[in-house]
């Protein structure tokens, strides 16, 4: 069974200061080191805040609290680094959810529902993840991929991916799944889209 561990498997790219060469790290390294960081690569802008929202600020609100006020937000902005402290239990909560950080995991696949599938068992492409990709009815005449030929993803790449596509998503009707009795025609409709997807601006 495949496995590509979130916690430790370089699928995040940060800048460390102003440096040129960038070193895949995986997420305990990471906020391991978030006070050297300056930026995080993404290969689309939309997927910084997708990955600060749906990653990075709720692992660590759950594992240190919210803070109490906008003082204690600056207070902790301030820092400019994890205390010691703070990163025991932050690892401690990795370590706890570590089956839940794990995109191949078989019963609990990170951002995913294990054994999901529709009435027809139709599987859709990795096209569907990734933005910038032309699919179902909105591939214009003269695009250089076809929905026949879905971009290969590597692990690292699929999990930014599927943080964006949940951030951003637009979409309240979805295919639906075997045992949802909303189901109505292979769709369900009134589905929340994603909390940055309601803006409207992706």
């Amino acid at each position: 069974m495949p496995v590509f561990d979130l916690v430790t498997e370089g699928w995040l790219r940060p800048r460390l200061g102003d440096a040129q060469t960038i070193e895949p790290m995986g997420l305990r390294e990471v906020l391991h080191r978030a006070g050297e960081i300056s930026e995080i690569v993404v290969d689309l802008p939309t997927q910084s805040p997708a990955l600060l929202r749906q990653m990075l600020l709720p692992v660590v609100v759950d594992a240190l609290g919210v803070p109490a006020d906008r003082r204690a937000w600056a207070d902790r902005f301030a820092q400019g680094a994890f205390s010691g402290a703070e990163l025991d239990k932050l690892d401690t909560y990795l370590e706890e959810h570590r089956s839940r950080l794990d995109l191949f995991h078989p019963e609990t696949p990170f951002a995913q529902v294990a054994g999901l599938c529709t009435a027809k068992g139709e599987t859709k492409g990795s096209g569907l993840l990734v933005a910038a990709e032309a699919t179902g009815n909105n591939v214009p005449l003269f695009s250089a991929r076809t929905e026949g030929e879905p971009p290969k993803l590597a692990p690292a790449d699929a999990a930014l991916w599927l943080l964006h596509a949940q951030c951003w998503d637009t979409a309240a009707i979805k295919t639906g799944a075997v045992g949802d009795p909303m189901v109505k025609s292979g769709k369900t409709t009134g589905n929340p889209t994603g909390p940055l997807g309601q803006l409207g601006v992706c």
